[in-house]
């Protein structure tokens, strides 16, 4: 009989564990939605809350790349002064800098630079933010990314193109000079 009440609070218990740890994901994972809604107030409302070490642990990475990406420099600043780390990357190695980089405004890049943002940081591919911001054309991202001591002569690792090679086969004469 013993054996039996015990196999049963096991199994009644694991619903009860996994159920927790949704619900635990699902608080963590609302900041990254936040932010890649461009919902400000309800990412402050995280960062307030007492979930706030928590998300910008486990989340705040994930959503400083999304905030970056959208070029909305006052979440940035919100995530930023929240503690998240301006270095933190995806699986994939993207980081908030490489997300801005994709963006013509430099001003989202000054600031990751400012905060600490590595700008030689690279994806998996090895490709950096200022292989992107070459290849998108983007020539006031590409001079902040330089004067922030990007390294012009990184090679990505499948083809070993450099930047001022992916500005060459976007036709972006602007960025080569």
């Amino acid at each position: 009989m013993r054996i039996k009440a015990i196999l049963m609070a096991g199994v009644l218990g694991v619903p009860l564990v996994v159920g927790a740890a949704l619900a635990a994901d699902t608080g963590n994972q609302s900041l990254v939605n936040a932010a890649k809604q461009g919902d400000s107030a309800a990412v402050q409302s995280i960062l307030n809350g007492p979930a706030k070490k928590d998300a910008v642990s486990a989340q705040g990475g994930a959503a400083l790349i999304w905030a970056a990406s959208r070029n909305d420099a006052a979440m940035v600043d919100l995530l930023l002064g929240a503690g998240v780390d301006p270095k933190a990357a995806n699986e994939y190695g993207a980081t908030a800098l490489y997300g801005a980089a994709d963006n013509a405004d430099p001003a989202v890049v000054k600031k990751l630079l400012a905060a600490g943002a590595d700008p030689n940081m690279a994806l998996n591919s090895g490709e950096t933010a200022l292989m992107l911001a070459a290849r998108e054309g983007h020539v006031a991202t590409v001079h902040a990314l330089l004067e922030g001591g990007a390294d012009p002569s990184a090679k990505e690792k499948n083809g070993r193109q450099t930047a001022l090679m992916w500005a060459i086969a976007g036709r972006h004469a602007a960025v080569t000079k």
